[in-house]
Parts: structure tokens; C-alpha cells; sequence
């Protein structure tokens, strides 16, 4: 999917990079290896799809000099 935001070569080198992963596993990892390193890598995914909006939503409430409203730069 996110082929279609990539707009530079570098960039499309580092989202096949990504894609690649799986190939990666089944290279330098046994056999038996292999499940926990696949379940690991998907589990990862989904608990970041969990905690980054968690922690967008704590950036947004920030009421000091962090804050995405504060425009006294």
C-alpha cells in the first residue's frame, strides 16, 4: 500500500527493503526458527498499531512548550 506514497528512488528502495523482510527470515534462520521470528514480527505490527495512537493522542494534550499549538516561536 505504501508504494504509492513513495516519491523518491532512496525511499522505494527502503519500503522494498521492508517487503523483504520475510525473505529475510527464511534466509538466516533455521526452519524451526522461523515461526517464532514470523509470529514475533506480525505481533510487533499490531502492538504498533495499538500504542501509536496512544501516544498521539498524549502528544495532543500537551500544555507546555511541546505543545502543536503553543505559536510563540
Amino acid at each position: 500500500m505504501l508504494t504509492a506514497t513513495v516519491s523518491s528512488y532512496e525511499g522505494l528502495l527502503v519500503q522494498r527493503f521492508f517487503l523483504g523482510f520475510s525473505l529475510m527470515i527464511a534466509l538466516f534462520w533455521k526452519r524451526e526458527e522461523q515461526p517464532l521470528r514470523f509470529s514475533i514480527w506480525y505481533m510487533s505490527q499490531g502492538l504498533g498499531g495499538f500504542l501509536g495512537p496512544i501516544m498521539v493522542y498524549g502528544i495532543g494534550h500537551i500544555h507546555g512548550d511541546l505543545s502543536p499549538r503553543n505559536t510563540n516561536t
